[in-house]
């Protein structure tokens, strides 16, 4: 009778008792290992004296008192908030400063707001940099959140030198080249990684993964698209308005000089050659037929791959993740149903994405039952044998027999703060930890007894099959 908490996301091998039938050779190694380690003795006189549980809620807030609060855990809903934001400026330089680069008269007629916008997103990256510095990560489990391990961290990393490149006052240039050169700001664009990592914490997060993958496909797309067509636009400027068929017509029409126009023209003229689908002008000069042959290169192996395949995309889109990890939506489908409480349902979202997110499978047996038996054992023992040599209990053990222990071993995976087992609980199973800690807390949940780690073990006696040690 224990009360047991995962300190940290934890993996687990679980062992049943059930049908098993205990070699010898395990009894005596247990014995053996029993009267050697009277530490386990201790465990049990302990936590013998348990009386009641604790809410999960108040031992969650005692965790959060002893980390600071000015330091970002980058597994809550803050650091997600704050990526979402970070975001914002890298969309806009990617986006809209190409298209000022470009467009020469979007870049004249808004100046006043472009200079405003660009400062801004300059003070957001500004900004990024000092909240990665206060930013934890996670270390075996563990949330590190000492400043000087975060800042050496970062600065090490390959994101802190693409964040100082990307904020070096290339501004001064407009001195030279004037302020109506956008291209001089072209380092903003280096800070992509924040815009790749918010997309692929989104995608655990919003309810509908399918309709959402869906819309960043179509949103890379439009974004292609648009690339292109400041790239064809600016490649007819190089050449010459009206020069030959091909370039964007003579703005000496009023028509052709309105920004809309030239923007929407060269957008179309970049579907029409990516897609393959429309009859284009054709190419007279070299830049010209070099352009084209890019795009088509581009699109045959990128768009056309995509837009041919996107049925397939939608129909079978979480088939590869369903079957090994859980199918969060029906879970969450399910518990709107029947009504669970928003408290219960948040922890199994919690649970649900610290599998995504750390690639944790709960399911082997049904991965694995393709393989013929001896191909599953072989598998088996190379994912978990390690682990069960690190158990003293075992290391007497001879190797059949281990293989034959890794071949009883179910993997279950606890996100940080659940309860393993409580006070009261029948058991049915012997737990090995394979990664993570686990404590064993007294009835207020903060005097911790012990603390339990990689190879370590509890529930021994349970797969015994000793009257009373249940």
């Amino acid at each position: 009778m224990v009360i047991l908490i995962a300190l940290t996301g934890s993996c687990w091998l679980r062992m049943d008792c059930s049908g098993m039938e205990v070699a010898t050779e395990i009894v005596n190694a247990f014995v053996v290992n029993f009267q050697k380690n009277h530490w386990i003795l201790e465990k049990y006189q302990r936590i013998r004296h348990c009386q009641c549980d604790i809410p999960i809620q108040k031992e969650r807030e005692a965790k959060s008192r002893v980390r600071p609060h000015w330091i970002l855990d980058p597994m809550g809903d803050w650091y997600v908030r704050w990526l979402a934001v970070s975001t914002i400026p890298v969309i806009y330089n990617w986006i809209i400063l190409v298209g000022r680069w470009s467009f020469t008269d979007l870049q004249s007629h808004y100046l006043s707001v472009w200079l405003f916008l660009d400062y801004l997103s300059d003070l957001i990256y500004l900004l990024n940099m000092a909240v990665r510095f206060n930013t934890g990560y996670l270390e075996q489990g563990i949330l590190v959140t000492d400043r000087w391990q975060i800042a050496a961290r970062y600065a090490r990393s390959h994101g802190f030198k693409l964040d100082v490149l990307s904020l070096l006052p290339t501004e001064l240039l407009y001195l030279h080249f004037g302020v109506h050169s956008p291209a001089v700001r072209l380092n903003r664009l280096l800070p992509v990684r924040c815009l790749l990592e918010f997309l692929q914490r989104l995608e655990t997060r919003v309810f509908y993964p399918n309709t959402y993958r869906v819309l960043r496909t179509s949103a890379i797309l439009v974004a292609s698209i648009h690339w292109n067509a400041c790239a064809y636009f600016a490649l007819s400027r190089h050449i010459g308005f009206g020069q030959d068929p091909w370039v964007y017509p003579n703005i000496s029409d009023p028509d052709n000089a309105r920004l809309r126009h030239q923007y929407l023209y060269s957008f179309y003229f970049s579907t029409l050659i990516l897609s393959t689908i429309g009859n284009i002008p054709k190419p007279v000069r070299e830049e010209e037929f070099l352009f084209v042959m890019v795009d088509f290169l581009i699109a045959v192996l990128v768009f056309a791959s995509i837009v041919g395949n996107m049925e397939s995309i939608i129909s079978n889109l979480d088939k590869a993740a369903r079957s090994v990890f859980p199918d969060h939506q029906l879970i969450r489908d399910y518990l709107r149903s029947q009504r669970v409480n928003s408290e219960l349902q948040q922890r199994v979202t919690d649970w649900s994405q610290h599998l995504h997110l750390y690639k944790k499978v709960t399911n082997e047996r049904q991965i694995l039952q393709l393989l013929p038996d001896k191909l599953q054992a072989e598998v088996t023992a190379c994912v978990h044998l390690q682990t069960l040599r690190k158990v003293q209990l075992f290391q007497s053990c001879d190797q059949r027999v281990l293989h034959q222990l890794v071949m009883r071993l179910q993997p279950q995976v606890f996100s940080p703060g659940d309860y393993v087992c409580r006070k009261g609980d029948i058991g049915r199973a012997m737990y090995i930890v394979q990664d993570g800690r686990l404590a064993v807390v007294t009835d207020d949940g903060l005097t911790q007894l012990a603390v339990l780690e990689a190879g370590n073990y509890f529930g021994e006696i349970s797969i015994l099959n000793i009257a009373g040690s249940k």
